[in-house]
């Protein structure tokens, strides 16, 4: 599965843009982050979730997310990919991402709106 993470990418690189399986990779059009900033997402639910954000160019990582086996697999794939030699390591607080001198721990972007009750 996480091979579909580096097809994304790759497919991303030349368009933009671009889905394969149940991941989703971008490159960023946001001028606040470094150049050549990719995301990965992977379907989740009605939406997607944000694994990974990391410039091929800068060789940084700006934000990391993983929840399952899965998920880290597609995540040090997408970093070799990069460029970036990375490892994931587990804590009280969650899995953590090293590369180079970075240390991200593992965090959720956004998520579903909870849908209020029926009737309210």
């Amino acid at each position: 599965m996480a091979s579909q993470a580096v097809q994304a990418l790759a497919k991303a690189a030349d368009t933009r843009s671009a889905k394969s399986g149940i991941f989703w990779a971008i490159l960023s059009p946001n001028p606040d982050e470094p150049r050549r900033t990719f995301r990965l997402h992977r379907r989740s639910g009605n939406g997607w979730a944000l694994l990974l954000a990391a410039s091929r160019e800068a060789q940084t990582v700006g934000w990391f997310f993983a929840e399952s086996e899965d998920d880290r697999a597609a995540v040090l794939q997408a970093l070799a990919w990069l460029g970036m030699n990375g490892r994931i390591t587990d804590s009280p607080t969650g899995p953590v991402l090293h590369v180079g001198n970075q240390e991200l721990v593992s965090r959720r972007y956004g998520g579903e709106k909870p849908k209020a009750p029926k009737g309210q």
